[in-house]
Order: C-alpha cells, then sequence, then structure tokens
C-alpha cells in the first residue's frame, strides 16, 4: 500500500529540531515508522535517515566533556 505522504524533507526536520532545542531537553517527533529506519523503501527516506545519524555525530562532537 502506497503512502499518501512523503517523508519531511531534512532541512524541514533540521529547522524544528534546532528552533525548539534551547527550550526543551528532548525531542519527540512523529514520522512513520519506516521513515527513520536504516532499511526502508523510499530512497528519500533512506537519505533522512543518513543526514539524521550524521547531524547527532556533530552534535556529539560539539558538546563538551
Amino acid at each position: 500500500m502506497p503512502w499518501k505522504f512523503p517523508p519531511i524533507e531534512w532541512s524541514k526536520m533540521r529547522f524544528k529540531l534546532e528552533t525548539i532545542q534551547p527550550y526543551v531537553e528532548k525531542i519527540i517527533t512523529f514520522e512513520a515508522p519506516h521513515f527513520l529506519s536504516p532499511n526502508p523503501l523510499f530512497p528519500s527516506a533512506r537519505k533522512l535517515h543518513e543526514r539524521y545519524c550524521g547531524y547527532l555525530a556533530e552534535l556529539d562532537r560539539q558538546t563538551p566533556l
């Protein structure tokens, strides 16, 4: 069954994460489970997962110990 909505664009997701981050400790977002899966059906979802993992790695490098 095809989905009627694609994964969120990375630029929109990053904007949302960075906008709210100063005000909260944890963030919960709704995405269909397979959109952030490492093995999605959609190529755009695979790219979203890769960019999100890269974003988390970038945050880890910026966080002081």
